[in-house]
């Protein structure tokens, strides 16, 4: 069917006289919407990273929320944060920062972050 398809184009655009367009003129197996749309999930695809990391998503309160997020960042081991939710996702690298910096935190509650 593509061929006939293909074949037809190319007997018209000669019988007009236009043989700029046959030198551009392809066998097109998948309809031209179907093209798109598989370059348009490849670009989906593309756009998406995997990380290895932990994502936290418990914490007492605000405060704590916002100290364990402001360190996270200083040490560049954030990837992803929800404000609204109270989350955010650590690399495996800085995990464990992170976690020594919670355990220390509740002995410094009274100094600000």
């Amino acid at each position: 069917m593509a061929e006939e398809k293909l074949a037809k184009t190319m007997e018209f655009e000669t019988s007009i006289g236009n043989t700029a367009a046959l030198g551009r003129l392809k066998l097109e197996v998948l309809p031209p919407t179907v093209v798109d749309q598989i370059k348009l999930w490849q670009l989906e695809l593309d756009r998406i990273q995997a990380f290895k990391g932990y994502l936290y998503t418990e914490f007492a309160n605000d405060m704590e929320f916002e100290r364990l997020l402001n360190y996270g960042k200083e040490l560049c081991v954030i990837v992803w944060e929800d404000r609204t939710k109270r989350r955010f996702f650590v690399t495996s690298e800085g995990n464990q920062q992170l976690i020594e910096y919670a355990k220390r935190a509740p002995r410094r509650a009274g100094t600000p972050a």
